[in-house]
């Protein structure tokens, strides 16, 4: 919450628009890489949706498939109540490009594919 503060303040803008580009991708990349450090020496617990919050969508809305953004654990999720489509976070610029996208099919299907289009199991 507190880089996001930052980074929309005019004049940090202003500071980080005016440095060379190369200057600029070198601090983006060192950002991303404590990033990742940091997500995986957290617990899983914080890194992905509160379980009682999803089980009561599910019995509220009476619905048996729920499809969501990124939360650092893109998978398919099988609940109790139903199955929980996570997506995961778009990034096609960097060497490790991320992405995906659900595919629904006639016979009521859902199927998860990588950026590349390969397709991911369960």
């Amino acid at each position: 919450m507190a880089f996001r503060a930052q980074v929309r303040q005019a004049a940090w803008q202003e500071k980080f628009l005016s440095m060379p580009l190369a200057q600029r991708k070198d601090i983006i990349d060192g950002l991303r890489t404590n990033s990742k450090i940091e997500q995986q020496q957290k617990m899983a617990a914080i890194m992905d949706v509160n379980q009682h919050a999803i089980a009561k969508l599910f019995r509220e809305s009476g619905a048996t498939s729920m499809i969501h953004g990124h939360t650092h654990r893109p998978a398919t999720h099988q609940h109790d109540e139903g199955i929980r489509y996570v997506l995961p976070d778009w990034d096609c610029d960097s060497t490790q490009a991320r992405g995906g996208w659900l595919a629904l099919y006639d016979n009521g299907s859902i199927v998860r594919h990588r950026w590349d289009g390969e397709v991911i199991p369960g």
